[in-house]
């Protein structure tokens, strides 16, 4: 409701709706969906797109128009159905956004590793931390290994970190630097190479 969505079907569509001023058929449809927004006010939302009137122009709107992604979610979620889990496809999708702050750390050497990149490394694993943990909840059953395993190669970034915090003899905890950022990376290549093949795209190679 607060952000008009629109699905384009083309590049050409694309730029079509891109228009800061619609014209055509989307001006058509974003007049219609602009006074379902306005007589909202400041009612509860759940209330107001469950009120019949109110349904029958989301479903108008819906069917003459079903590019308008928002007109069809707000019409599913006043019928009480609203998915609350996404496709495998598009869950690997939002899997491969939430790890690309760890990506740099597969190009690390550990005979080039620095003090100075704990604190890039740590910013880096809550960063996709919070993002992959989040995604969790979305996955269906048998997509959560999915995630599982992604959250495994993440925590892989923590080790690195709590390796390079430890005490010891310098060849030691080198040592343990070097068997880190090698388990790491054979993590992060097998994550990026299969969550590129759920989303149908051509394996990237680890830095992508």
């Amino acid at each position: 409701m607060d952000y008009e969505v629109i699905l384009a079907a083309d590049f050409m569509e694309l730029v079509e709706f891109s228009a800061k001023i619609p014209q055509g058929k989307l001006a058509t449809a974003a007049g219609k969906f602009l006074e379902i927004r306005q007589k909202a006010g400041g009612q509860d939302l759940r209330q107001y797109i469950g009120n019949s009137f109110v349904r029958q122009r989301l479903a108008t709107l819906a069917q003459e128009s079903p590019y308008h992604l928002s007109a069809k979610m707000l019409l599913i979620q006043s019928s009480g159905t609203r998915p609350t889990l996404v496709s495998r496809s598009v869950l690997a999708a939002e899997l491969r956004r939430a790890i690309a702050p760890v990506h740099w750390i597969h190009e690390l050497q550990d005979h080039q590793f620095r003090e100075t990149d704990l604190g890039k490394i740590g910013r880096s694993y809550e960063a996709a931390r919070t993002q992959v943990d989040g995604l969790l909840r979305y996955a269906a059953k048998n997509d959560k290994l999915l995630v599982e395993n992604t959250q495994q190669m993440v925590i892989g970034v923590r080790n690195i970190e709590r390796a390079a915090r430890s005490r010891g003899e310098d060849y030691i905890v080198r040592g343990e630097i070097s068997e880190a950022l090698k388990n790491f990376k054979k993590l992060h290549v097998n994550v990026v190479n299969t969550l590129a093949t759920e989303t149908g795209d051509e394996a990237p190679g680890a830095n992508h």
